[in-house]
Order: structure tokens, then C-alpha cells, then sequence
């Protein structure tokens, strides 16, 4: 009997290893965790190490970080005039230089605008009056340069002629800086020299003759010759209550200049009192030291005396004023070209604004001694003014004025790279504790300048910038920024933190009275109700001065005065800000009465725009400071809602607060990702290395560059994960992983990706070129591995872990198996031939096990186990012989336990009956066909049924 059995097993298991079909249950999905669309993946960490790289050597290079300014139209007029004069307008694209002229054209009023001609319209003349940038001036400019550029061609000369003359004053003669009409604001009206000399100037150009403005001509000679004081100066306008030449005390020499020079062009310069402006330039004249200063009074420090001598020199040689040391005159002026080629304005206030240049080069010129420059002067000259290049156009400043805000913003934007060690600490931090300004009185608070001064005599500049003089109603412009304020102070503060300094400079400077002087400027007149608790940029609350601080209220320095109080506090050791003594109800209700809330909706209305970056900025300033207080009571979804609707794509200062708003507030918005990055890539400049505000690529912003390395390093992190979501045992999951956040996919070499599951332990992937990584993770044939693994990926950088993303996939299989029965009177042989079958191969089953339950009338007799008689890589054979106990019908079910799943299967069901001596199995409706198998001394019984496969999923 038991050479059958083996004879048995054998056969039998050749007849299943030879059956056995190839089944793949393989199946492929793929898993995102992020939408696979994605554009240039690497770019926008190499634009970011690209402007780390280049600024590290500008500043190595140059000993400062270029500044971008925005150009005007005045300022590239100078800057044209200039090199014309220098026989240097080749070495310059002219063609660009015509398009941003043009740019500024408007064809419906025939008019050219530039902001510095929106400022002028924008002019409270109870608060600050910017000189020779008004309307007229600014047309004056484009038309002047056209003319320079040989492009007049490019406008109608009459439309412009009827322009200038709808600017002139009938009643007080000379002219405005805007279409004169009765109803217009009295400021408005009053006439100056600056806008009368460029419109004469002008006109002298487009028209061709004087002949139709006699009356005009002669109403305008007399009102120069009006203008003249006893003293023997000039005035620049008959209005003794608005400066129109700020900072320039009056009578000076450039407003003589602008009456003189426009009675030149009639031919009426001898009309004036010569002798008395000869005494008003002896007393200007300095003759130890061969200079001119500006006026009688010029603060003290010499003010643009070496602009004011050259003036002066065109002057004397107009009025043959003869006490004058004419060479060593022109000496002075030569001799005091500064470091980068041109001039500065005096030898003690050491700025160099390109209207300084512009004003000695005129002078130079109309002296006739432009040819005491050499070459080499004349090309480093020239160079010089291609510092003050912006964009086609030219600006007031050049680009070594450094401004706060890009110090603090490369400083802030080198640390969050742990790259502060690249920068030239000791430097910077000199440069920035130089531009501290201590007034010792009031009005104004000690504060840190809003650049970093060329020149600590004197802060302010003569060509108003716009980037540092906004002053004004708010009808055309919404800039707010000042020339030094509580945000230029948080920025140096803050800077200085960032470079371990702060104490350094607490060692030099009282930082307690900085503090008590922020408080100090918190607004507490309850007669301006809606201003009531604010703080103003700079000038301490005093009630007398009310009106005019009112006017200078924006709720943004009441953030940044909050924010220096923070960093002060915490330096200081003095606890919680809201122990410092500044009214913290007032301060609640101002941003209260601020706040526009509707049934779904909550934002900060700033109230001097509707620009929608401004509110959702605002929105941020407002959260902040009420969460620095202890005090943020506001509608969280409410916000989120508003900060959903505002969404721009397009535009990068409108994501940034946007993500901020939801960093702070905890809101977990969900930002298209693809659209962020794309647009990091749209408003990249890789001309300037900068970034534009927006897609359209007008504004360049260089703060944008904290905002994206404030997103790529802080931005909620991401895994980008490729799998397989159903796998069968025994194969692999190939992972493909990434990092990405809402700017960056690539993260560095510090980063390592690892796959730890208790299931099957862990995994540290490899990285690849593209900034991917991967994994070949194998799964095992086993119960731990079946129905689903579980794991989680990790990305770590060092020991950090920056990501986490638990993962999950189900595991599949086939159960292969054949039984065979043989029989006699007195017992029954099993024969179980089993494998797996995963993704095409077989296997055994290691941990598998087969039983059978013996029942009789309909309760179980017994359980039996079978014994592994055979196994081998690819299949187990289970064998059991069961000597039946006694006669009577008996029920068998045979199960097999496969060792992954916890349920064992019912593989055959058979009933026995020693009265039929026969046996019937129960094949689940599947037919049994019995093959006698004739083998000496014994009869087997084989089913040749196709092998029963169990699929596992």
C-alpha cells in the first residue's frame, strides 16, 4: 500500500506541476499625491541659488547690493542730456530708450504721465510740495529727450505747444505744473520758476517764433524780474507759504538760475538788478575755498556747494560778475568728482543724485568749459550714469543707494538658507548701525533711515524719489512709503538680529529709548476718531500737531510698530509688549472700526485704496497684531473666504500674503501648486536676476525675493509619490518620490527619503539627476505582507524630518491546489498538491497547513491533520490516511490553510457510505471524471479536474 501511495504522490504531482497555468495578477496604478502636470521642476530652485550667488559676488565686488529704482521721465532726461553732451548717446540703445518714453504717451490726451507727474496731482499742500516733477515738467522732459533722440517726430508738436500754454497763469503770469482753470485748488495755481524756465525752454524748441505770445512774453519777463529780492536773489514763486524748491531755502541760485535762464531766452537777462545779484553772489562766494553754497542758509553743512558753484559759475559769467577766482572755480568743481566718476552734491553731503550731474554738467557746458574733461573723464562719466539705468529708462538714484528693505530682505532671505555666513557681516552691520538717526528732540522719534545714508549731515534727497516720498492725497498713487519710519527700523532691527548684532548695537545705542520713542508715537487725539490709537510712521503724538499727523496715518506703521516692540521686548528682557504702556484698547478699536465684515467675508480695509494686494496685506498686518496682543477674536473661515475670492495667479505679492494669511491663521488652504510655480518662473527676470510683482513683467520688486525664499523654505512641504496601489506577494513596489512645497521641488543634497513600515522595515531610497528618488521595495509571501501594507514615507534633512506621508497598497495572490482521494473498505488516502502563484511563479506553501474534518450524523467526529510529505520551492504535498473507525455514512471536509490568510479554505467536501462502498465528493457543482490508475498490488483514483485556483485580493 505504500509503494502506492508514493507511486501516487509522484504522478500526481507531475500532473499538476505540468498543469499549472501562468496567471499575472499584477495590477499597475499609479498613486498622486499631487497633480503630475508640473512645470520645469528644478528651475526655480536654480533661479534661487542663481540670485544668492550673484549677490554674494556683487557685494564682494562692489561693496554694496544693487538697488533698482524706479525710472522716470525727468531722470532719464538728465541722464540723455548728459551723455549728449559727452558725445556718449551711442554707446546707449536709443531705440529702448524711445519705447519707455513713448511708453508714457497717452494718445486719447495726448499727454505724457509718469508717477512722479501722478504724485504732483496727488500734492496736499498742506503736507509736502515735490519741486520739478509736476505735470508740465514731466511732459517738458519727454519732449526735451525726444528731441535729444531725434524722435520729435513721434508726438503732435502743436498738441504739445497748446498743452504748455493751457498751463500758463493768466492772472499771476508765469506758469503751473498743470492745465490752468479757475475752479483749480489754489496750491495749484501758484506759478514757479522751475515750471516756467522748462516750459520756456520748451516752447522756444517746438515753436517757431515768439511772435503770437508778445503779451505772454513780456507778462513773463516781469514776473522774473518780481521775483527778485532786495537782497539781489531770486525766489522761486511769489507764495511765501509753500516751498517750491524743498529743501532749497529761498532766494537760492537755482531759482536765480531758472529766472535768469529764462530771461536768456528772451534776450532780457541784463533786465535784472545786476548789481544787487552780483552782491547776492559775492555773499554766496567763498573765496578761501572757491565755492558757492546754494544760499544763505543750507543747514549748516554746505549743501550742494559744489552744485551750487558751478551754478554759480554760469552765473557770474552770465552777470559778468567779476569778483569771482574763475580758474580756481572750475578747479573746485573738477577736483571733486567722487569715486564712481561724477559728482556729489557738496564735499560734506557726499550724495550723488543724478540731478547733481545733470545740473554741473549743464553748467559745464553752458560755460563753455567742457573741454577741461579729458577722455577718460568724459568715459568715466558716462559710465557712471549707466549706475542710474533702470529698465530703458533712467532713475534719480543709482543703484548703490541700498535701501533698508533689500538689506533686510537679503539678509532674512540668507539665513532662511543658513547661507548668513557668506555675507560680509562686519560691513553690513556697520552700514546699517550708520544709517541709526538719534534726533534728541521731537517731533521726530530716533529711527533708522529707510537707505543706507551716503551722507549722516544730512538724510534727505533733493530728487524726492518715489520709492522714499509719497506724501500726498492718495486720488492717483498709493505708495505710503516715508524716508525713515517704524518699518525701515523693524527692518534694520531685524537685520541685526539676524547677523547676531543686536547686542553690538545695544552697546552703543539706548535701546529703551527707542522703545519708549515708538510708544510715543501712538496717535491719542480722540477728536479723529477713526485714527484714535494708531501710531504714526515717525512723529511723536503731540495734540497741536494733530492735523498734520493725521494725514500720515497708515494702518502698516502701526504693524511694524508693534513688530519693533516685539523684537525690542524680547532683547530687552521686558516680558509681554502689552506691559509697555502704549493704549492697547485705543490701538484694538482702531483696527476694529477698520474692519469690513459681511455675512461671509472679513477683511482690513486700509482705507486709501482698494487695491486688492494691499487689503489682503493689510488683512495679514491686521492678524498679526492682534494675535501679538493676546486680542484676535475675528471669523477665521470668514477670512479664509475673502483671501479664497481674492486669488491671483498672476500675481506674486497677492500669493504671498495670501499664504501668509493661511500660515498664521493655521487655514490649511489649498494653493494650486502648479500655477505658483509657474508663476515664479513668469515673473522671473533673468536680465536683472529679479522678480517682476506680476506675469505682465511692468514693476520690478526686489522684496519679492523674501517672499519666495519665505515660501520655498517655510511653505507646508509635500510628497510627490509614484506607486503601485495593488501588488502581488513576492514582486517589488518600485517608489518614485519627490519633495515639493508651493515654490520648490528640489531641497538639496541634505535631504534622504526613507519608507519605514513595521510590516517590512525600512527602506532609504536613492536619489536621482532629476531631483526624484527611488526604491525597489520588496514585498514578502507572507501573512504579515497580505491584504495591505502600511508604512509612511519620510524625508528627512539630517536628522529633521521635514515630510511625512503615510502610504498604503493592497497585496494579491493565487491559491493553486489538486486533491486526490483514494479509497478501500476500511480507509481513506488525501492528497493535497498546493502552491502560490504570484506575478507568473509558484511557490510553496512554507507556513501552510491541510486538515480535514471527519462528521458523522451531522456532528464532528474528529479533526485530522495531514502531514507535508513533499515540498519543494514551488509546491507542498499534504497526505493524510484515515482508517475509518466503523461502518456507517461519513462526511469529509478537507480544508487548506494557505499561511498568509487567517481563514482556512474548504477545498473538498466528500461523503462515504460503507454500504455502497463507494465514495461521492461534493465538488461545488463542478462534475469529477474518476481515472483507474492500474499499478501492481493497488487501484488509484485521480481526479484530472483542471487545478482549482483561488484568487487572493
Amino acid at each position: 500500500m505504500s509503494t502506492c501511495i508514493i507511486l501516487a504522490i509522484f504522478f500526481f504531482s507531475g500532473l499538476i506541476l505540468h498543469g499549472f497555468h501562468k496567471v499575472n495578477s499584477y495590477s499597475s496604478t499609479n498613486t498622486y499625491i499631487y497633480a503630475s502636470q508640473s512645470p520645469q521642476i528644478s528651475s526655480n530652485s536654480e533661479i534661487i541659488d542663481s540670485i544668492f550667488n550673484e549677490r554674494v559676488y556683487e557685494y564682494y565686488d562692489l561693496g554694496y547690493f544693487n538697488q533698482m529704482y524706479e525710472s522716470s521721465l525727468q531722470a532719464t532726461y538728465y541722464a540723455l542730456y548728459i551723455l549728449d553732451i559727452l558725445g556718449k548717446l551711442d554707446q546707449i540703445n536709443q531705440t529702448e530708450v524711445i519705447n519707455y518714453i513713448m511708453s508714457h504717451y497717452d494718445d486719447d490726451s495726448k499727454r505724457f504721465m509718469d508717477t512722479l507727474a501722478y504724485r504732483y496731482l496727488d500734492t496736499d499742500f498742506s503736507q509736502f510740495y515735490y519741486p520739478l516733477s509736476t505735470m508740465l515738467e514731466t511732459n517738458c522732459y519727454a519732449i526735451l529727450s525726444l528731441d535729444i533722440l531725434s524722435s520729435l517726430n513721434l508726438t503732435d508738436s502743436q498738441e504739445m505747444i497748446d498743452f504748455i500754454w493751457d498751463c500758463y497763469n493768466p492772472i499771476s503770469s508765469g506758469f503751473i505744473g498743470r492745465p490752468y482753470y479757475t475752479g483749480l485748488e489754489e496750491g495749484f495755481k501758484i506759478s514757479t520758476m522751475d515750471n516756467t524756465y522748462f516750459a520756456v525752454q520748451t516752447l522756444d524748441l517746438l515753436m517757431n517764433d515768439w511772435l503770437g505770445y508778445s503779451t505772454q512774453r513780456d507778462e513773463i519777463i516781469q514776473f522774473v524780474n518780481d521775483l527778485q529780492l532786495s537782497g539781489g536773489g531770486f525766489l522761486n514763486d511769489e507764495d511765501i507759504g509753500i516751498d517750491t524748491l524743498n529743501p532749497l531755502f529761498e532766494p537760492n541760485l537755482l531759482a536765480s538760475y531758472y529766472c535768469i535762464k529764462t530771461l536768456e531766452v528772451f534776450g532780457m537777462e541784463g533786465s535784472i538788478r545786476i548789481s544787487d545779484f552780483n552782491q547776492f553772489l559775492d555773499n554766496l562766494y567763498d573765496s578761501n575755498h572757491k565755492y558757492f553754497r546754494i544760499s544763505q542758509w543750507d543747514y549748516g553743512v554746505n549743501y550742494t556747494n559744489i552744485v551750487a558753484t558751478a551754478v554759480g559759475l554760469e552765473l557770474s559769467d552770465i552777470t559778468n560778475y567779476g569778483s569771482i577766482d574763475r580758474n580756481a572755480t572750475l578747479s573746485f568743481i573738477l577736483e571733486n568728482r567722487n569715486s564712481i566718476g561724477n559728482w556729489d552734491q557738496s564735499t560734506t553731503v557726499t550724495h550723488h543724485e543724478l540731478i547733481d550731474t545733470f545740473q554741473i554738467i549743464r553748467s559745464l557746458k553752458n560755460v563753455q568749459e567742457l573741454s577741461l574733461l579729458t577722455v577718460e573723464d568724459r568715459n568715466q562719466i558716462g559710465n557712471a550714469i549707466q549706475l542710474y539705468n533702470q529698465d530703458n529708462g533712467y532713475s534719480h538714484l543709482s543703484n548703490d543707494y541700498t535701501s533698508m528693505n533689500l538689506i533686510h530682505t537679503l539678509i532674512s532671505s540668507f539665513n532662511l538658507f543658513d547661507r548668513a555666513s557668506e555675507l560680509n557681516v562686519q560691513a553690513l552691520y556697520t552700514q546699517i548701525k550708520d544709517s541709526y538717526i538719534q534726533t534728541y528732540t521731537q517731533p521726530f522719534a530716533n529711527s533708522f533711515a529707510v537707505y543706507l545714508t551716503k551722507s549722516h549731515n544730512f538724510v534727505g534727497l533733493r530728487s524726492h524719489p518715489i520709492e522714499y516720498y509719497t506724501t500726498g492725497n492718495k486720488n492717483y498713487i498709493d505708495k505710503i512709503s516715508q524716508l525713515y519710519s517704524h518699518k525701515s527700523t523693524f527692518f534694520a532691527l531685524e537685520s541685526l538680529k539676524a547677523l547676531f548684532k543686536l547686542d553690538d548695537f545695544a552697546l552703543e545705542f539706548d535701546l529703551l529709548d527707542l522703545v519708549n520713542d515708538i510708544i510715543d508715537t501712538q496717535f491719542l487725539n480722540d477728536t479723529y476718531y477713526e485714527l484714535y490709537g494708531a501710531f504714526t510712521p515717525l512723529w511723536y503724538y503731540q495734540e497741536n500737531r494733530s492735523e498734520y499727523l493725521s494725514k500720515k496715518i497708515f494702518f502698516e506703521y502701526s504693524h511694524f510698530a508693534i513688530r519693533c516692540l516685539e523684537l525690542l521686548a524680547e532683547e530687552l528682557g521686558l516680558g509681554s509688549i502689552n506691559n509697555l504702556g502704549f493704549d492697547i484698547t485705543a490701538l484694538y478699536n482702531y483696527i476694529d472700526r477698520n474692519i469690513i465684515e459681511t455675512p461671509t467675508m472679513l477683511y482690513f480695509n486700509p482705507q486709501y485704496t482698494n487695491d486688492v494686494e494691499t487689503i489682503l496685506k493689510n488683512t495679514y498686518y491686521m492678524t498679526y497684531v492682534l494675535q501679538a496682543l493676546n486680542l484676535f477674536n475675528k471669523d477665521s473661515q470668514k477670512i479664509k473666504n475673502y483671501v479664497l475670492t481674492s486669488l491671483d495667479y498672476n500675481n506674486i505679492d497677492n500669493i504671498y500674503y495670501s499664504y501668509k494669511i493661511s500660515e498664521i491663521l493655521d487655514l490649511d488652504m489649498a494653493f494650486d501648486i502648479n500655477l505658483v510655480q509657474e508663476l515664479v518662473q513668469t515673473i522671473y527676470s533673468e536680465k536683472y536676476n529679479e522678480f517682476y510683482l506680476t506675469s505682465n513683467q511692468e514693476i520690478i520688486d526686489q522684496e519679492i525675493f523674501l517672499w519666495i525664499c519665505d515660501m520655498a523654505r517655510n511653505s507646508d512641504i509635500g510628497i510627490d509619490a509614484h506607486y503601485s496601489s495593488i501588488l502581488p506577494l513576492g514582486d517589488v513596489n518600485r517608489m518614485h518620490v519627490s519633495l515639493y512645497n508651493l515654490i520648490i521641488r528640489d531641497f538639496g543634497t541634505y535631504i534622504s527619503f526613507k519608507f519605514e513600515s513595521d510590516q517590512l522595515g525600512t527602506y532609504v531610497f536613492d536619489k536621482l539627476d532629476n531631483n526624484t528618488y527611488v526604491k525597489d521595495i520588496p514585498i514578502p509571501i507572507s501573512s504579515e505582507s497580505y491584504p495591505e501594507i502600511t508604512g509612511i514615507l519620510y524625508a528627512y534633512e539630517g536628522p529633521q524630518k521635514k515630510a511625512e506621508y503615510p502610504i498604503s497598497f493592497s497585496t494579491t495572490y493565487d491559491l493553486n491546489y489538486e486533491i486526490k482521494i483514494e479509497n478501500s473498505p476500511t480507509s481513506i488516502l488525501f492528497i493535497v498538491n498546493s502552491s502560490i502563484t504570484s506575478s507568473g511563479k509558484y511557490y510553496s506553501l512554507t507556513a501552510g497547513e491541510a486538515y480535514v474534518h471527519v462528521i458523522k450524523n451531522r456532528k464532528i467526529l474528529e479533526t485530522k491533520q495531514f502531514s507535508l510529505q513533499n515540498s519543494s520551492e514551488d509546491y507542498s504535498i499534504f497526505t493524510l490516511t484515515y482508517t475509518l473507525p466503523d461502518k456507517g455514512a461519513y462526511e469529509f471536509e478537507v480544508y487548506l490553510d494557505d499561511g498568509i490568510q487567517d481563514t482556512p479554505v474548504l477545498i473538498q467536501s466528500i461523503t462515504f457510505s460503507d454500504n455502497q462502498n463507494n465514495m461521492q465528493q461534493v465538488m461545488t457543482a463542478i462534475p469529477l471524471t474518476i481515472v483507474l490508475i492500474s499499478v501492481p498490488g493497488c487501484v488509484i483514483i485521480v481526479s484530472t479536474r483542471r487545478i482549482k485556483k483561488i484568487k487572493k485580493d
